[in-house]
């Protein structure tokens, strides 16, 4: 039997929960294209428009490394963390 206070405290922890899950997709989308945007209107976008598969692998890099950066801290920043 679940009393009024438990009820309250599982909503209380799920609406924590959904809060911090939108501050790091929100962060992650932000920091992913941030950096598309810095690639797309660098010099070499022509040359990356036109590359095959392993220069766009290579793009990929520095976008997937700063959304990994960026949540990251900020998942440890919600959590108490350094």
């Amino acid at each position: 039997m679940e009393t009024q206070a438990t009820g309250r405290s599982k909503r209380q922890t799920s609406h924590e929960f959904y809060q911090k899950l939108y501050k790091l997709a929100r962060a992650g989308g932000a920091a992913f294209w941030i950096t598309d945007f810095a690639i797309s209107v660098s010099p070499i976008a022509a040359e990356y428009r036109a590359a095959y598969l392993l220069i766009d692998t290579g793009m990929n890099v520095p976008r997937f490394l700063a959304l990994g950066i960026v949540v990251g801290r900020l998942y440890d920043k919600l959590n108490g963390g350094a």
